[in-house]
């Protein structure tokens, strides 16, 4: 019997907080998602931007491997 398993557990690499191109997209996207998003109330926005910075280290490391 096999057992079907999920993507597992992402955590986060500290060591990126040293890297200045990935604090620059970071920063980046904090300055321009609320003016993509100026329609919506704050607690939807908070929750946007935290799922956007979560993603962009996912595809950071990805690239940066490569």
């Amino acid at each position: 019997m096999t057992t079907d398993r999920g993507p597992g557990i992402w955590k986060f690499h500290n060591s990126l907080l040293q890297d200045k191109n990935y604090t620059n997209l970071v920063k980046d996207l904090i300055k321009t998602q609320p003016l993509q998003n100026s329609t919506t109330n704050a607690q939807t926005k908070w929750e946007l931007l935290k799922q956007e910075i979560k993603e962009i280290p996912i595809g950071y490391t990805k690239t940066r491997q490569k």
